[in-house]
């Protein structure tokens, strides 16, 4: 899946009801259950960004990388990718 261009439309918080389509899985999955799986703290998960694209159906965006956790696969870094962006995190807490 996409290995084409994918422009960062926008950066936000966490919603209730958003989900991922992670890199390496099939399917999606409720960032609810990242979250609990990857033990981040419940005080923290809304504090934790989210870069994404327009390509989505329902409200028009995708979520491309939930930032310090994981990645979509619909935004690889693939043997013919050509440019990346760079985007980086600091711990702030």
């Amino acid at each position: 899946m996409g290995t084409g261009a994918h422009e960062v439309e926008s950066s936000r918080s966490v919603r209730p009801g958003d989900r991922l389509e992670p890199l390496g899985m099939e399917g999606t999955q409720k960032l609810s259950d990242l979250f609990i799986n990857r033990k981040v703290p419940r005080h923290l998960r809304t504090w934790v960004p989210l870069l994404c694209d327009n390509g989505g159906s329902e409200d028009g965006e995708r979520i491309l990388w939930v930032v310090g956790q994981r990645r979509s696969r619909h935004a690889p870094v693939a043997r013919e990718t050509s440019q990346v962006v760079l985007f980086e995190a600091e711990t702030i807490l």
